[in-house]
């Protein structure tokens, strides 16, 4: 039976989590969770404001409308561009410890895809281009989503830099025995 960290190794983008220890993935949700909430808080006090000041009652339908008409697409591609930041250095990082994990080249054109995804939508959104606000809306919440997280794998990742030789090493023992295990073809 297949293990599940075993399997993660096999999945791009993700693979990485497979090599990461627990408590490291923990630290790393702590740091994105705190940054995270201190990027957000903004937003919960428009969302406290409008809440205190309107008319309608406290509902959790009601924060969700005050959440949606506080934004428009184009805030949302703002916000995930800048979450993306860190996210494009983290190959700097990568590069300068001379760590080249397994899923880099996967990441790297989802990390592409997201940022040209989000400077399209923008751009036509900025330009008039776009009538289907909903779309635009829903798209930009996707592209949002999956900046969080490629930014919360860019920690994990980066708390990893320190084992990648450590991770290298296993692997290339593992392929060493497996191959010293090899007569030829199975009949």
């Amino acid at each position: 039976m297949i293990k599940f960290a075993d399997f993660i190794k096999k999945v791009p983008v993700i693979s990485g989590l497979g090599y990461a220890n627990p408590l490291k993935m923990l630290e790393a949700l702590w740091e994105f969770l705190f940054v995270w909430l201190i990027s957000l808080l903004p937003i919960f006090a428009n969302i406290l404001i409008e809440l205190i000041g309107g008319s309608s009652p406290a509902t959790w339908e009601t924060v969700w409308q005050i959440v949606r008409t506080s934004f428009v697409a184009g805030d949302i591609l703002i916000y995930s561009s800048a979450l993306l930041a860190p996210v494009a250095f983290l190959f700097y990082e990568f590069d300068r410890a001379n760590a080249k994990f397994f899923c880099t080249r996967s990441f790297q054109i989802l990390l592409i895809f997201i940022i040209a995804a989000s400077a399209i939508i923008y751009g036509c959104q900025k330009a008039g281009k776009i009538k289907n606000q909903d779309l635009a809306w829903s798209s930009s919440m996707t592209i949002y989503c999956c900046s969080l997280v490629l930014w919360y794998l860019s920690i994990v990742y980066r708390y990893l830099i320190p084992d990648f030789s450590k991770i290298q090493k296993a692997e290339v023992e593992k392929l060493n025995e497996a191959l010293i295990g090899y007569h030829g073809e199975p009949e």
